[in-house]
Parts: structure tokens; C-alpha cells; sequence
């Protein structure tokens, strides 16, 4: 003990030493004595207090350790639980459809950034690696705000691929308000649509994309966003990054984030239109440092490609694209615009616009590992629903109104409206 106490002598040892005895005369050995006494018993204070410390210090060196080993525990198992989830996990969703389809939903970070594209891409590399046979394979853009032919819808008609390049659902302009006002379908309404068009499109089939619309929130006003139309069907998704390395991965992590919090598996990545002759951006410098990124927090997110950015191909699907509301609706006395849904096939120029980017993308993509990723079995978790409209709102939906696309279009852009 600090006081040199021990069970058989309660009593600090200094004051349990014999009383000197004294001897006659005026001078006495007492002083000394006790001086050397005094001495050395507050060496052994010191040196009791100096072995408390060190059995403290050790204490908490120890408690130190176990948290650091608890701690690398914790993050082995968070890394452990990406790598289940991403294989067949708890956050994974089986389709709702049928167990004998493959379904992929391709969803983009913003609009331009080339989901068709790829959606081109894989429906192409499909073919060229004879996965399928064009009857075996379908595409559906469930949700849409464009309706004029676009390169993939063309090359589906070209093909022979059954599609539908526009699905139950269109931003037209001044939909969203008018939802909002209770004169559109309800959401759930919207969602059992979209269902039962992809059901039926998916009948006898090995593989059907569903091409996603903006990007992972669009249509969440509604209830219908892409996350909210991939939780329904019950299927996986794949990312269209940007370029970049940055704000690449940056919007990466949110877009899996919101899909995630829908309860649906986010596949991997692709990331398209690389510039080949930048120095700082170049693909080979963007491809290694978002490698080393996802290798590094989230090995779970596979990168299945980066595809290079090709000069000839360049604006190829801007036109289509553009949300202009006079392109995707004109008024009545205006001749009528084609749309997707017409039999429109590709041109021999867009034929070999078309082939041209297959082979790119077949170059650098491993389509066969996101095909098996893709058709991996997952556990089924119930659907979560969006927390907006998932009845119409009160007011004008109680009497079962329905306002025309035709009067509201019409009225909104009389109003300047540009888009949804």
C-alpha cells in the first residue's frame, strides 16, 4: 500500500517501530533516528503513489486497446455488411415480377449524362455476345419527359426488341401542379400501372431495362421517382457516373444513398463520356483514382466500366432530349411531331452511330459480370412507400375530377411553363 499498511499491522510501519530508548545525559539519539524514519517513509508515499499511477496508466492503456479493437471490429463488419448486401442482402430487393427475368434499371446522375446510352449499350452487347435473342429481350422507359424517338428507341424497332419508349407516366407540362391539385392518378395508381406494363412487357423474356428518367428523385413530387418506380418492381439499379473524379464519386455516394433509402440495391457504376486527351481528366487518370476511392470505402459499389468519350458520337442525342414542352406536345394546328411510340427505325447513319458506341461500350464494360450480378437472388423486403401522395390530395380529387393532359398542357404553356 501507499502507507506500507498490511493485514497483520493496520498501522503505517513507521509508526508501529519500537520507541527508541533513551539514554541518560543532556544528549539523546532520538533526533537522528527519527529524521532517517521520516525519510524513508515518505519514499515509500512516493513510491506507493508512483505504483498507483502505473497500475492506472495500465488500466487505461488496456481500455484503449480493446476500444481500438472494438472499433476495427466495427468498421470490418460495416465493410463485411456492404459486401452481403451488394451479394444478396438485406437491403436487396427480389423482383416482384417473376424469378426467371433479369431486370436492370438504369438511372444517371442528371439528364445528358448517357442512360440511354448505355442502355443502348447493354440491349447492343446483349446481342453481340449472343446472351439473347432480340425476343428474349425487352426495354420500357416507364417514366418519361421526352416523347420523340430517341437512338435506343430506334434501335429497339430496328432490332426487332419489344419496348415501350414511353411508358405510363409523362411530365408534361403542368402535370406536377395539377397533381398536386388532385386531378391526376394517384401515386399508387401511377406505381400499379408502371407494374403491370413492365409484367406484361417481361412475359417470356431473359432480360428487360427499364431506362430511368433524370435523375434518381425526378417524379419524387409525385411519389413516382426512380427510386419509388425501383422499389415497386422490386429490381436492382446501375449508376451512370459523370466524369471527373471529384464530384464524381461525390454524386455516386448521394444517388446510392437515395436509392438505398427505398430499400433498393444499387449494382455498380459506370462511368461514361471520359475525355481521352486531357491531361488531369483523361479516362486512365479518372478510372484509377475513383478505383482506388470505391476499392477503399465501399468495395461493395463494383465499377463495371469507364467508357471513353467518342468524337464522332458527340450531341448525337441532344435533339431528342430536350426538354422543350413545344417539342415534346405542339398545339393543335401544328403538324404532329413523331413520337417514340411510332414504328420509327434507325437510319444507315444512325446505324453506325449505333454500332460504333456498342463497340465502346463492349470494349469497356464487363457486361457479362453485370449481367450475373444482376440476376444474383436476393432477399425480398416489403415496398416502402414514398411519403408523399399515395392518395390524391383533398379538394377537386374528392369528386373524382380528372382534368384532360390536353387542356392542362395547353393552359400551363399559355403560362410559360417550359417542362413538368
Amino acid at each position: 500500500g501507499i502507507l506500507g499498511l498490511r493485514p497483520e499491522n493496520p498501522h503505517p510501519s513507521f509508526l508501529a517501530m519500537p520507541s527508541p530508548t533513551p539514554t541518560p545525559g543532556p544528549s539523546s539519539t532520538t533526533s537522528p533516528s527519527l529524521g532517517v524514519v521520516i525519510a524513508a517513509a515518505t519514499s515509500a508515499v512516493v513510491a506507493g503513489a508512483f505504483a498507483g499511477l502505473a497500475v492506472m496508466v495500465r488500466s487505461e492503456r488496456k481500455e484503449r486497446v480493446e476500444l481500438e479493437a472494438r472499433f476495427e471490429k466495427f468498421k470490418y463488419n460495416i465493410t463485411k455488411d456492404r459486401i452481403r448486401r451488394s451479394n444478396g442482402s438485406q437491403l436487396s430487393t427480389v423482383s416482384r415480377i417473376n424469378n426467371t427475368t433479369t431486370f436492370i434499371m438504369i438511372s444517371g446522375d442528371s439528364s445528358q449524362v448517357g442512360k440511354s446510352s448505355i442502355c443502348l449499350g447493354v440491349l447492343g452487347g446483349i446481342l453481340k455476345n449472343n446472351y439473347a435473342k432480340p425476343e428474349e429481350i425487352g426495354y420500357v422507359k416507364p417514366a418519361t419527359q421526352c416523347e420523340k424517338p430517341t437512338m435506343v428507341s430506334k434501335f429497339c424497332r430496328t432490332h426487332g426488341i419489344e419496348s415501350i419508349p414511353i411508358g405510363p407516366i409523362v411530365f408534361f407540362s403542368g402535370f406536377t401542379r395539377s397533381f398536386l391539385r388532385g386531378e391526376q392518378r394517384t401515386t399508387e395508381e401511377m406505381l400499379n400501372e408502371v407494374f403491370d406494363a413492365v409484367k406484361k412487357l417481361a412475359r417470356g423474356k431473359k432480360f428487360v431495362l427499364v431506362d430511368g428518367v433524370g435523375f434518381p428523385s425526378v417524379g419524387s413530387i409525385c411519389g413516382v421517382s426512380n427510386a419509388n418506380i425501383a422499389s415497386k418492381l422490386g429490381i436492382p439499379v446501375l449508376l451512370v457516373g459523370k466524369k471527373g473524379v471529384g464530384e464524381a464519386v461525390d454524386s455516386t455516394n448521394r444517388n446510392i444513398a437515395y436509392f438505398e433509402k427505398y430499400g433498393v440495391t444499387v449494382l455498380g457504376s459506370i462511368f461514361n463520356k471520359l475525355p481521352v486527351d486531357r491531361e488531369y481528366y483523361n479516362k486512365a487518370k479518372c478510372q484509377e483514382y475513383v478505383g482506388y476511392y470505391f476499392k477503399q470505402y465501399n468495395p461493395s459499389h463494383k465499377l463495371y466500366g469507364f467508357i471513353p468519350e467518342i468524337e464522332a458520337l458527340k450531341g448525337a442525342n441532344k435533339p431528342p432530349t430536350a426538354p422543350s414542352s413545344e417539342e415534346r406536345a405542339p398545339d393543335e394546328n401544328k403538324q404532329r411531331k413523331l413520337k417514340a411510340s411510332d414504328d420509327v427505325k434507325m437510319t444507315e447513319e444512325e446505324s453506325k452511330r449505333a454500332n460504333t458506341f456498342i463497340n465502346a461500350f463492349c470494349k469497356n464494360v464487363n457486361l457479362s459480370v453485370l449481367l450475373k450480378d444482376a440476376s444474383s437472388p436476393r432477399s425480398e423486403l416489403p415496398i416502402l412507400q414514398p411519403n408523399v401522395h399515395s392518395k390524391s390530395v383533398e379538394g377537386l380529387a374528392k369528386s373524382g375530377l380528372r382534368v384532360s393532359r390536353d387542356s392542362i398542357e395547353s393552359a400551363a404553356k399559355g403560362k410559360g411553363a417550359k417542362g413538368g
